[in-house]
This record gives C-alpha cells, sequence and structure tokens, in this order.
C-alpha cells in the first residue's frame, strides 16, 4: 500500500470482552455452518455504532443479538434479540 504520509502506528488494547453470560458455546446456527464449516461460534461481533449518549453497540451475528456497552463503565447489556443476521445500523431509542 502506498502512503505519501506514514500512518501513525498504536498500540491496541481490549476495551471488554463478551462476558459468559451471553456466550452460547455449543449451539449450532445456519451463519456457523455456512461461514464456519458447521463449528459452534458462541459470538462474532461486528458492526460497531455509537449513539448520541456514547454508547457502543455491535451485533453478534451468528445469535441475531445487539449489544449496548456503555463506554464509561463498560457495563454490556443485551438490547435486542432475534435481530436477523445484520448490523446494528442507525440506533434507535425504542429497541421494537
Amino acid at each position: 500500500m502506498f502512503y505519501l504520509i506514514s500512518p501513525e502506528v498504536r498500540t491496541a488494547e481490549v476495551f471488554t470482552r463478551m462476558p459468559d453470560k451471553f456466550r452460547k458455546p455449543d449451539a449450532q446456527t445456519d451463519w456457523a455452518r455456512a461461514n464456519r464449516g458447521g463449528l459452534a461460534t458462541d459470538s462474532f461481533l461486528e458492526g460497531p455504532v455509537w449513539d448520541p449518549e456514547g454508547y457502543l453497540f455491535v451485533t453478534d451475528i451468528p445469535h441475531g443479538r445487539v449489544f449496548r456497552i456503555a463506554t464509561t463503565s463498560r457495563s454490556r447489556a443485551c438490547h435486542r434479540e432475534n435481530a436477523g443476521q445484520r448490523s446494528p445500523g442507525p440506533v434507535r431509542p425504542d429497541p421494537s
């Protein structure tokens, strides 16, 4: 890759992790069959979106869940279940 200005090198650090109570280690999903050769996948997070209040939302694609993470306390909550296999997109205050 060609850069006119070299990018800044930063050391990555773990911001938070998926709590064990939300993991599904033995669950078989259509996503895992299509993307992981049928291997059980306890979670696969992607699609980070921040809302105006400072919450970080991520999607657990195999299990159709959207999680809300408080960026100040790093507390995590399942914001929406059965959201389908998609990224959060625009976040609405009402999860219904």
